[in-house]
C-alpha cells in the first residue's frame, strides 16, 4: 500500500481597501493582483540527503524546486512554458514557513490560469535542470548518482496541477485554497542487510551484523522527466563504472543505495548496451572478525542462489523497495530479496 505525503502551496490574501488600483502588469504581460501572494505551507516526511526525516516535515532549510506556468484563459498542455515560476527555489524556515524570492502574485484576469509542478530537492548533488523558462512542456533532468550512500538523494518529482485560478469569492475555505501537489520517487531504493542465522533471539530473529555493502556494474548517470500522466520516464541511462558502496554510512537509513531504475537482465533499453552484470558483495564483522561475502550477481545466474522468487526480479522500478539480505549460515550461505512499496512522499501546496 503507498503512502503520500502533501506538501501545500498556500495561497492566501489580505483584504485592502484603497482608492487607488493595486492591479501590476509583470515583463511576460500577466497582470497580477498585488494583494493576492503566492506562500507556502508544508506538512511532508521525506529522506534528506543525509538521513531521513522522521517527523511529520521536510526538515528546516530543506529546498524544493517550483514550475509555474501562465497560460491566460487557455487550459495547459505541453506547449505552455513555465513563464510564471521557472526552478522557483523554495526554502523550509525553522519556524515550518516557507519562503522565497522574488514574491509572485496570482493573475488578476478572471478565468486565468496557472499550472504548477515541482520537484525535490532544489540543487540536489547530482542533479541538472534542462533547459529555460522558454522550454515548453515540463523539464527534463540530468541526474548523477553519488558514490556513497551517506551522499544520495531521494530524487523526486510532483503530479502536475493544471489550470488554478485566481481566489474568488466562491473559493472561501480552507479546502479550497489548496492545490495538492503529491510528490512519487523518481528513483529505486535498495535495502541492504547482513544477519547471523545462526545467532537467534528468542523470537527466531537472527542477528544483524555490521557490514558495507559494494554494488558495481549498475547505470549511474541518466536523463528522466515527469509525465502528464504523473509518471517517471527515464532514457539514455548509463553504465559507466561508478562503484557505489555504504562505506561511511552512519545509521541504518544511510546503509540503503537510492538507483536509478532499469531491468536486471539487460534488456529493453539497455539490450544493446553490453551483458548486464550487477553485482552486490557485503564485508561483514562477524566475532570480530572480517569477512567477505559471495559476489552476489543480481541477475540469478551467479555463485549465490537467492531466494524469495527472485528469478522472478526483472527489474527495479522507480518507487518500490528492495531489501537484499547477505544470510550468514552454516549450511550455506545465501542472499535473500524482498520487494515492497516505499514509503511513499507527498506535498500539497494550498492557494
Amino acid at each position: 500500500m503507498r503512502n503520500y505525503f502533501k506538501i501545500y502551496l498556500l495561497f492566501c490574501f489580505a483584504i485592502v481597501l484603497a482608492a487607488c488600483s493595486t492591479d501590476s502588469e509583470t515583463a511576460t504581460g500577466i497582470v497580477t493582483d498585488e494583494l493576492v501572494p503566492v506562500e507556502f505551507s508544508t506538512s511532508t516526511v521525506t529522506r534528506a540527503s543525509s538521513s531521513y526525516v522522521t517527523g511529520t516535515d521536510f526538515g528546516y532549510r530543506s529546498h524544493i524546486g517550483v514550475f509555474a506556468y501562465y497560460t491566460g484563459s487557455a487550459a495547459w498542455s505541453s506547449s505552455a512554458i513555465p513563464n510564471f515560476m521557472y526552478n522557483q527555489m523554495v526554502e523550509r524556515q525553522a519556524n515550518g514557513s516557507w519562503l522565497y524570492a522574488p514574491l509572485k502574485y496570482w493573475p488578476n484576469q478572471q478565468n486565468d490560469k496557472v499550472t504548477f509542478w515541482g520537484y525535490y530537492p532544489h540543487g540536489g548533488t547530482g542533479i541538472t535542470v534542462g533547459g529555460s523558462n522558454a522550454t515548453a512542456g515540463l523539464p527534463v533532468f540530468s541526474f548523477e548518482v553519488q558514490p556513497y550512500s551517506k551522499d544520495q538523494v531521494d530524487f523526486m518529482f510532483s503530479n502536475i496541477v493544471t489550470n488554478e485560478m485566481h481566489v474568488t469569492s466562491e473559493r472561501t475555505t480552507a479546502t479550497n485554497y489548496r492545490v495538492a501537489l503529491t510528490f512519487r520517487h523518481a528513483l529505486s531504493k535498495i535495502v541492504l542487510k547482513v544477519v547471523d542465522d545462526n545467532d537467534q533471539d528468542a523470537f527466531s530473529k537472527p542477528k544483524p551484523l555490521a557490514f558495507t555493502a559494494t554494488l558495481s556494474g549498475w547505470y549511474d548517470q541518466g536523463d528522466c522527466r515527469s509525465t502528464t500522466s504523473n509518471t517517471v520516464n527515464w532514457s539514455s541511462r548509463v553504465r559507466g563504472g561508478t562503484e557505489f558502496s555504504t562505506e561511511g554510512a552512519e545509521n541504518d537509513a544511510q546503509r540503503c543505495l537510492l538507483m536509478i531504475p532499469g531491468s536486471l537482465r539487460g534488456t529493453g533499453e539497455d539490450a544493446g548496451n553490453g551483458t548486464l552484470d550487477a553485482t552486490l558483495q557485503f564485508r561483514y564483522i562477524l566475532n570480530g572478525v572480517p569477512f567477505f561475502s559471495d559476489v552476489c550477481h543480481l541477475n540469478a545466474t551467479g555463485t549465490s542462489t537467492p531466494e524469495d522468487d527472485s528469478d522472478d526480479l526483472d527489474e527495479w522500478e522507480a518507487g518500490k523497495t528492495y531489501t537484499y539480505t547477505y544470510h550468514v549460515d552454516q549450511r550455506g550461505n545465501y542472499l535473500s530479496i524482498a520487494v515492497n512499496p516505499w514509503y511513499q512522499v507527498g506535498m500539497v501546496f494550498d492557494n
